[in-house]
């Protein structure tokens, strides 16, 4: 009897490692099957990744060609720049040389002119009458001795007529010598109200009412259409520019600091700026004068110097 129940046992062994032999026959298929699977996808994101890698090494060497192309770009702009900073500054240069040469020149052809204010006026005034008035002016006034009229090549108002002023006149002499003599009389206009200048360019006219307007000035006068400042202190600065104004202004504010001067009597008294005449038809044109004692004292050809102006 104990024998066929021996049997049944080996046969359930034997069942038992076939099943086993089975699961582990599958298994290794499974595994072997999820293994090729995992290759696959390793080998495809691989792939991909060393794709976008190559893309993006793609990319970055265009950026990289790019931006140094960018940088010639931007280095030849630099050096364009620079060239056209340099052609803007000379040509300001060349412009301020031509506005300067210019303004000498038209300066110099006036030097034959002379510009009178305050000289009566009418609404029916032709410039032969003008001429008259002026030659009048000369013969009488001044007292410039066998003052022949044919020396005046033409006498003429500037601007038109108005009731509440007297036009000023320009008037242009045949020589420059006879205008330098003309106004080389003007000191016999004091107190007439009839004031005699020299014909300035408008540059000139502006550049000295800009002299006459600093507080550092005590006098400001042409000479032959050229510009001079003379300070509180008796010293005498000729001006060929703006630019002089500015250092003029700069350094005879510093030397005027804390100067005196020594009145007659011992006494220190302080500098003062005298006062400013205008006349007001002709401020505009920088005919504005200032005098110690009220009188004319503007720039002229062939007028007395600083010194004896004052």
């Amino acid at each position: 009897m104990t024998k066929p129940k021996r049997k049944k046992h080996n046969n359930t062994q034997s069942d038992v490692s076939d099943v086993s032999g089975v699961l582990e026959s599958e298994l290794l298929i499974r595994i072997e099957a999820l293994e090729e699977k995992v290759e696959e996808c390793a080998r495809q994101n691989t792939q991909r990744i060393l794709d976008e890698l190559e893309r993006v090494r793609g990319q970055v060497h265009s950026l990289n060609l790019e931006n140094e192309t960018l940088r010639k770009e931007l280095k030849e702009l630099r050096e364009e720049r620079a060239i056209l900073v340099e052609e803007v500054c000379q040509a300001n240069q060349t412009a301020k040389l031509a506005l300067k040469q210019t303004n000498n020149l038209e300066q110099y052809a006036r030097k034959n002119n002379i510009r009178i204010s305050g000289l009566r006026d009418s609404e029916s005034e032709t410039e032969e009458k003008t001429k008259r008035s002026v030659c009048k002016l000369i013969s009488e006034k001044l007292g410039v001795a066998s003052f022949d009229s044919n020396s005046i090549d033409i006498a003429h108002r500037l601007g038109k007529y108005g009731q509440n002023r007297d036009r000023a006149v320009i008037v242009r002499f045949n020589t420059h010598s006879a205008a330098k003599r003309v106004l080389g009389c003007r000191r016999a206009l004091k107190g007439t109200n009839v004031y005699m200048t020299e014909d300035l360019t408008k540059i000139n006219a502006n550049r000295l009412q800009k002299v006459r307007d600093l507080e550092t000035v005590a006098l400001a006068w042409t000479r032959g259409g050229e510009i001079f400042a003379k300070d509180h202190n008796g010293v005498v600065t000729k001006i060929n520019n703006d630019e002089d104004i500015h250092q003029v202004n700069t350094r005879l504010g510093r030397s005027n600091q804390g100067t005196w001067m020594r009145g007659r009597g011992g006494d220190n008294i302080a500098s003062v700026r005298p006062k400013t005449y205008t006349n007001p038809s002709l401020s505009k044109n920088g005919d504005t004068r200032e005098s110690n004692t009220g009188s004319s004292e503007a720039g002229s050809a062939g007028s007395a110097s600083a010194r004896r102006a004052t």
